[in-house]
């Protein structure tokens, strides 16, 4: 009589206790380029260049979408030297960095506010410029130089400043309204304060509610604008947090999500943050992480599918970017991935009541999708953006493949046990030993939505945890809409587990997988 062993929900998200949201102990340890989303296995899509021709130079550092009041649209970005802006008519860039002699770098990029209808960029190589929507970049005078900026009410905030003298611990602000007056007087309400009660230094402003919270690199102050001659107050520090990288953090209208020192975690002010939301990717992204180029780590907002990406980089890469992707997926509540693609910056642009992008007059249909009025062109609304190690901007979702070129998508489970959860045909559950050795008959096996694409899977087997894996196969499917397929297959064991190749960037929609068993003996 065969026995069953039934997988039914195999996403990263299973949990053992069956609530949502963690990884089982032994799930899938890898998810190369594929979606684990509503209890099915499925593509995570591809991207394609959005340049017709030329790059930013051979890195990215500032990628983003920039709303002028008039409801102006522009594509900024920034590569080794220049500053660009992207015409979406003519699919290239526009070089706007004029006379300016600018060397942001991978660990020091640009980081940007909108302040008084101006777009402002800042790092510590070059300091505080400007860009109006006409022209080219300018310097700020007068303003210090400084890792991070943010806006809040009516002042313009830098965050570990250089005014000269290396500030790192140092929050200082422009006189209301202003972003020329950065010296203190009777006669404005510039001013500074220097966050020194802990020896972090500071990393990057970001918004979160009425406060204007200020990360360092182990420790979060949360600043609220108080008024009067004092202008900011700071609240108490949150220490054994903090951020690895300007760009490791994903604010969201509720709550930042952040790539921290030691975990991942979910920060919605105050002094508590939940940072038991990393914990089911947490070995398996950390053991790998670079610490020394964590400066470089990117993340983008995929908002279409409620997911945030984190890109790092790896030890032992052989890129000087980040170079590996884990998701989290807020609806789900789980993680997947890794996997790889080189990325030196990343921007994420949200849906807008925009009426120009750059010089070409638009209006938006009833589907949100920004029209070109002069030729009828569909321009993308969102856009989740990425500037590769070639300097070549991308965008994400526009195919299944890597800018023409074609992906091999893996998934591939943790170790299961044959003798466990077992059930016969009918669901009755049935106990075996825990010695028992189990032969794998077949490979019964269920999709969903994707038809009629070919992909190949291995079944692995062994005998105790520690032993090597034996792979059996491959063994070569196609999918249909809604049904299951049985493959015969030969395995003898007490664990095994699974790998699907899908190869030529071929699509997939994975429902679930069974085991179909028989006990031979005892171990």
């Amino acid at each position: 009589m065969s026995l069953y062993k039934t997988i039914d929900k195999p996403t990263l998200g299973v949990m053992r206790d069956d609530s949502t949201g963690r990884i089982q102990d032994r799930a899938w340890t890898r998810l190369q380029q594929l979606r684990a989303e509503n209890g099915v296995i499925s593509n995570f899509p591809g991207w394609t260049s959005i340049l017709a021709s030329g790059s930013v130079d051979t890195f990215g550092t500032l990628l983003t979408k920039w709303a002028k009041g008039d409801g102006t649209v522009f594509l900024l970005a920034g590569g080794a030297t220049k500053l660009y802006k992207y015409m979406s008519g003519t699919k290239t860039l526009t070089d706007i960095t004029g006379a300016l002699s600018l060397a942001p770098t991978r660990d020091k990029p640009w980081t940007y506010a909108a302040f008084l209808d101006a777009f402002y960029i800042t790092q510590l190589v070059n300091g505080l410029h400007k860009w109006t929507g006409v022209g080219n970049y300018a310097a700020v005078v007068g303003a210090p130089k400084a890792r991070a900026i943010g806006v809040l009410f009516d002042y313009l905030c830098l965050f570990n400043v250089d005014d000269g003298t290396a500030r790192p611990w140092r929050f200082q602000w422009a006189a209301e309204a202003t972003d020329s007056t950065w010296t203190a007087a009777a006669t404005n309400d510039a001013g500074s304060f220097d966050l020194r009660d802990t020896d972090d230094i500071g990393v990057a402003l970001y918004r979160l509610g009425n406060d204007l919270i200020a990360y360092k690199e182990a420790s979060i102050i949360p600043i609220s604008f108080i008024g009067g001659n004092e202008v900011f107050g700071r609240q108490q520090t949150i220490g054994d947090l903090g951020l690895l990288s300007p760009y490791s953090i994903v604010p969201r209208e509720d709550g930042h999500m952040v790539m921290g020192p030691y975990s991942f975690y979910w920060y919605t002010g105050g002094r508590y943050a939940d940072n038991s939301i990393g914990d089911p990717i947490h070995d398996l992204v950390y053991s790998r992480l670079d610490v020394s180029k964590r400066h470089r780590i990117r993340t983008l907002n995929l908002l279409d599918s409620d997911e945030v990406a984190f890109i790092y980089p790896v030890s032992g890469g052989v890129l000087n970017d980040a170079d590996e992707w884990v998701i989290y997926n807020f609806t789900e509540k789980n993680w997947y991935g890794p996997f790889n693609k080189s990325v030196s910056i990343a921007g994420s642009s949200a849906r807008g009541v925009s009426v120009v992008i750059d010089d070409i007059t638009t209006i938006i249909d009833n589907d949100d999708t920004i029209i070109d009025e002069s030729g009828g062109t569909e321009i993308e609304s969102r856009q989740n953006l990425f500037i590769d190690q070639t300097g070549n901007i991308h965008q994400v979702g526009l195919e299944q493949g890597d800018n023409g070129s074609a992906i091999i998508r893996e998934a591939e489970s943790g170790d299961q046990p044959l003798f466990d959860g077992l059930t016969t045909k009918d669901g009755t559950p049935i106990s075996l030993a825990y010695g028992t050795v189990m032969q794998i008959s077949a490979m019964n096996i269920e999709f969903q939505d994707i038809a009629n694409e070919a992909l190949s899977f291995y079944v692995g087997v062994k005998m105790d945890l520690n032993d090597a894996i034996t792979w059996k196969g491959p063994f070569t499917v196609k999918s249909f809409n809604t049904q299951g397929i049985r493959v015969p297959v030969r395995g003898t064991g007490r664990w095994a587990r699974v790998r699907f190749n899908l190869s030529n960037s071929r699509r997939i929609g994975l429902i679930g997988y069974q085991y179909e068993v028989n006990p031979v003996g005892r171990r």
